[in-house]
């Protein structure tokens, strides 16, 4: 699978998301029947580690143990997902995580959207949708989600963050800005305690889950639409972004210096020259909202690594890896630019 999709199930109301995997679903599943549709409702446990006591393997080697080290192994498979420590070191429960979204769905404030298992069930992740959003000009829609992601894997916290997606061409975007405490922020939790309904209440608190949850967002979005972007401003954008140093050199040295232009950067295969393509050809990008301008370009970028990601690690990367980076200093430079034009 591109997506490296374990297993998945999505609301059929969304429509196929745009890794093309997992099963439709009904739209009206509380968070437990989710996870029963996404088959994410096996647990894991922490076992004993063992090693034979000779060299090499025979029939009648004896094991010893390792009082240094646990496996976190998948109870329905056997799978071994880390290696961690015998103390200090929690499993969350797929079926505990799902208990964040169940108050806030039994309201009405927010809908199940998907949920599922990437790489073997290292990571989980749920997705649901809140009740309200926003349109830009031209009827550029932007609907708020709130993304939660527990990783079995020792060394990776649980995480819980609000991730806006433009519906046009389902690209994830950033809210992480200034504030961590802001609607953008996201909320975090080492496996070094057992979680708890005190430890959902301060998640709300941090990810500030109220009726204005969209509204700092709509406002910075808004602001960038309104806000055209210069082709030379464009180039320095995605240059800052990809290749800053080179940025800074060109700056330095101008362009008799020597000096690799910045419009190399956009030879074909390049991540650069990917977005410059989804800057003029992606879809939205004729709407009056992203036409020539900086919210254009950041889901330029959004698009670009959203859609054309390849490999095992695509749907992980663009969520929670390096592109999910890009994403967001896209939008933090994107905003700093703006405001200075």
């Amino acid at each position: 699978m591109p997506a490296y999709v374990d297993s998945m199930a999505y609301a059929e109301s969304g429509g196929v998301p745009w890794h093309k995997e997992g099963h439709a679903v009904s739209d009206d599943l509380t968070p437990d029947e989710m996870a029963e549709a996404a088959q994410i409702t096996w647990t894991v446990s922490k076992r004993p580690s063992y090693t034979i006591v000779e060299p090499e393997y025979s029939e009648d080697v004896g094991l010893m143990n390792d009082p240094n080290h646990n496996h976190i192994v998948r109870d329905d498979t056997n799978a071994i997902l880390g290696v961690c420590s015998p103390e200090g070191w929690h499993p969350f429960q797929n079926t505990e995580i799902m208990q964040f979204y169940k108050r806030f769905c039994a309201a009405g404030h927010m809908t199940m959207e998907t949920a599922g298992s990437l790489r073997d069930g290292k990571d989980i992740w749920a997705l649901a949708k809140y009740s309200d959003g926003f349109t830009l000009p031209g009827g550029d829609e932007v609907k708020g989600y709130c993304l939660v992601n527990n990783s079995h894997k020792p060394g990776k916290a649980f995480k819980i963050l609000n991730t806006p997606i433009r519906v046009v061409c389902w690209n994830t975007l950033s809210m992480a800005l200034q504030n961590s405490t802001a609607l953008g922020g996201m909320f975090r939790l080492a496996h070094r305690v057992q979680l708890t309904a005190a430890i959902f209440e301060e998640a709300e608190k941090t990810l500030g889950l109220a009726a204005e949850q969209l509204d700092s967002f709509q406002q910075q979005t808004e602001f960038l639409a309104s806000k055209q972007i210069k082709p030379e401003q464009f180039e320095r954008f995605v240059a800052q972004l990809f290749a800053p140093d080179l940025l800074k050199q060109e700056q330095a040295k101008g362009f008799d210096g020597n000096v690799i232009p910045l419009c190399d950067l956009f030879k074909n295969g390049t991540q650069a020259q990917k977005v410059y393509d989804a800057f003029e050809n992606s879809p939205g990008a004729d709407l009056k909202s992203a036409k020539g301008t900086y919210w254009g370009a950041v889901n330029a970028v959004t698009y670009a690594m959203d859609h054309q990601g390849v490999g095992q690690h695509a749907l992980h990367d663009a969520w929670f890896g390096r592109k999910a980076a890009h994403k967001q200093n896209a939008l933090k430079i994107a905003t700093e630019m703006a405001e200075a034009a």
